[in-house]
């Protein structure tokens, strides 16, 4: 993954940042999922709704050819909410107009005045009307590190696959989602040496040798953590990639996300009404979470399900529907495996998620619902 720039703007080669290797979301799940178009309608960053007017994502979205913050050309933008698709925009999708955006003050991309072009890679953006959706979670500024190997949660509209011109290709019409591990400063520190900063965190992929990450496009999407029934945003996809590596989905360079918790001081100054929390103590590292996390990769007609344990869970429930009907609702016991992989014909497509239980029955809280769909 390298920065994504806005599509329209003259993006420099060596300055390039959809998620690799992810499966089918939906804004039904992740109703602050939402992101930034130019006036032709045409996404190039990813976003959340952290209050009914306020938006979250990189600075360096307003950030044109010439390495200069362009406020003028980015206040005609546009922000997308509910919409699973970026082409063709959902039937009842909403556009929100951009009010003001607010760059964090030591946010400087200018390579010959900057000591660190990647640093508080940071931006709100105010809408003109308020809207209804449900906002965000964020992390707060009090909350401990994240462990490294917690569990993450990226999505976003961007390009899918690197080209032989080692450029991100084939950006996805549908929402996209992926996992990914929280890496150490040190491991990280390791890959870019003085690149990182306290206002950043790492992620890689789950799996040893794996590809899932953020690419061209992603940019200014949320990195997440499951707290329970929620979700809390804790990174804003920023940067990542090596020279000697592929532009996105290297297993040798985790992905670059800004640090919510770090610059949560910026947010609450510009956003009174955002919320931030703490996670609980479950939802870190190789310890179980209240919920479980499901995720579903799916490799032409092979399709894998795969989902997180739940302390005290002595079996899991895979309920599935038709997508998009949602109706009827079936149901498989999965015992104590964390995972199904098989093959579905082309065409497939389900609503999934797991529930936990125990000798009592079902434990409280379903894991967040995925859509699986076989091209």
């Amino acid at each position: 993954m390298i920065e994504a720039k806005e599509a329209d703007q003259q993006v420099p080669e060596d300055n390039v940042s959809a998620i690799i290797n992810g499966s089918s979301g939906s804004v039904s799940t992740y109703p602050w999922m939402v992101f930034l178009a130019d006036a032709f309608e045409e996404q190039y960053c990813g976003a959340s709704l952290i209050s009914e007017t306020w938006v979250l994502t990189a600075a360096h979205c307003f950030v044109n050819g010439d390495d200069q913050i362009d406020l003028e050309e980015g206040a005609e933008s546009i922000i997308v909410l509910n919409s699973d698709t970026a082409s063709p925009l959902a039937s009842d999708a909403e556009i929100g107009q951009v009010g003001q955006i607010v760059i964090h003050p030591s946010y400087n991309p200018d390579p010959a005045t900057s000591d660190n072009l990647d640093d508080f890679d940071i931006a709100l953006v105010e809408l003109t009307a308020a809207v209804s959706f449900q906002p965000v979670q964020l992390l707060s500024g009090s909350a401990p590190a994240l462990a490294g190997g917690t569990e993450t949660l990226i999505m976003g509209w961007g390009t899918t696959a690197v080209g032989e011109d080692n450029q991100g290709i084939d950006p996805s019409d549908d929402l996209l989602v992926a996992n990914q591990q929280i890496v150490s400063v040190a491991d990280c520190e390791n890959i870019y040496g003085d690149g990182i900063t306290e206002n950043m965190i790492c992620a890689g992929a789950v799996e040893e040798g794996g590809t899932t990450d953020t690419c061209q496009g992603d940019s200014g999407g949320p990195m997440l953590v499951s707290s329970g029934s929620n979700y809390v945003q804790v990174g804003i996809v920023s940067f990542g990639g090596t020279e000697t590596g592929p532009a996105c989905g290297d297993p040798e360079a985790p992905g670059v996300y800004a640090s919510v918790s770090a610059l949560a001081d910026f947010i609450a100054e510009h956003v009174s009404d955002a919320q931030f929390v703490t996670l609980d103590d479950t939802s870190g590292g190789d310890d179980s979470g209240d919920v479980p996390v499901l995720s579903i990769s799916v490799d032409g007609s092979l399709v894998n399900i795969q989902w997180t344990a739940v302390a005290g869970a002595t079996g899991y429930t895979l309920y599935y529907a038709p997508y998009p009907d949602q109706e009827p609702i079936s149901a498989l016991d999965m015992g104590p495996q964390l995972s199904i992989s098989g093959e579905l014909p082309s065409g497939s497509a389900f609503y999934v998620a797991i529930e936990a239980y125990d000798g009592n029955g079902s434990l409280p809280g379903l894991s967040n619902v995925e859509v699986l769909m076989v091209q």
